[in-house]
């Protein structure tokens, strides 16, 4: 089953939010995680993390996204 998180880095100061991004990255190898956030800078910390994480954007309603 994979591991669920919704804003999970959203009250954490910057210097925290990075260490968690960090540690959630490691949690992650082997496991599936999904983590839901709507703040920019907590998918580019996970993206600047060096486990390989994949985002994935979820446009709102009615918007069209490009295809990838």
């Amino acid at each position: 089953l994979p591991l669920v998180m919704d804003d999970v880095l959203v009250n954490f100061d910057p210097q925290r939010a990075a260490a968690m991004a960090q540690e959630i990255s490691g949690f992650a190898r082997g496991r599936q995680v999904l983590l839901f956030t709507c703040h920019p800078q907590t998918a580019d910390l996970l993206r600047q993390s060096p486990s390989g994480v994949r985002l994935i954007r979820m446009g709102r309603y009615g918007e069209s996204l490009p295809q990838e």
